[in-house]
């Protein structure tokens, strides 16, 4: 479905209908609010570094912003880019805390560490991806991007099996890192 600038997924729809079934605490709103924040750090950024924004989609896997081709950004107004959305959330998730709204602060804090993972799509592996251009050329970065997918994906199930072995937790960790996995395997095999 699209709403001007915005495509909306059917698995974003889809996600917000379970949790609005499943979550009688209200946390996925808060968790809405972070990535809120984070996302808007992206947009700040790109306006400051003289990008135009295409399109934004919503989907389960969290938001992407699509830019124009045109004009073209330099590889560090891209590291800039994505390390806005990180610092945003970390300071949302600073201020939050300072305001004592600990459970807020707590998924800023998670979305901010999670999306410095070093693996496509995420602001970690794009970091890698256009540093990695400043200094090699094209089929180095994308060869260090799939190691790093790889590594990232295998890792990420790791923990999920540990926590959910050792600390006898429910397999949603578990689930929620294999689904994780094969989005960056799926960045890894394109």
């Amino acid at each position: 479905m699209r709403i001007g600038k915005f495509f909306v997924g059917f698995d974003f729809i889809l996600l917000i209908a379970v949790f609005y079934v499943i979550d009688s605490d209200g946390l996925f709103f808060l968790a809405l609010i972070a990535a809120t924040v984070h996302e808007l750090g992206h947009i700040v950024a790109i306006k400051l570094c003289k990008g135009k924004i295409d399109n934004i989609y919503l989907g389960s896997f969290g938001a992407r912003i699509q830019m124009k081709l045109y004009p073209i950004l330099s590889y560090k107004r891209e590291i800039i880019i994505a390390l806005a959305g990180p610092l945003a959330g970390a300071i949302f998730g600073l201020l939050s805390s300072f305001m004592g709204n600990y459970t807020i602060a707590g998924f800023s804090m998670i979305l901010t560490l999670f999306n410095l993972i070093p693996a496509l799509p995420l602001d970690g592996g794009s970091v890698i991806k256009y540093l990695s251009l400043l200094f090699l050329d094209e089929l180095w970065q994308q060869r260090i991007s799939r190691a790093l997918n790889a590594m990232s994906a295998l890792g990420i199930v790791a923990l999920g099996v540990f926590v959910t072995v050792n600390y006898s937790m429910s397999p949603s960790l578990l689930i929620f890192c294999t689904f994780t996995s094969t989005n960056f395997l799926k960045e890894f095999f394109e």
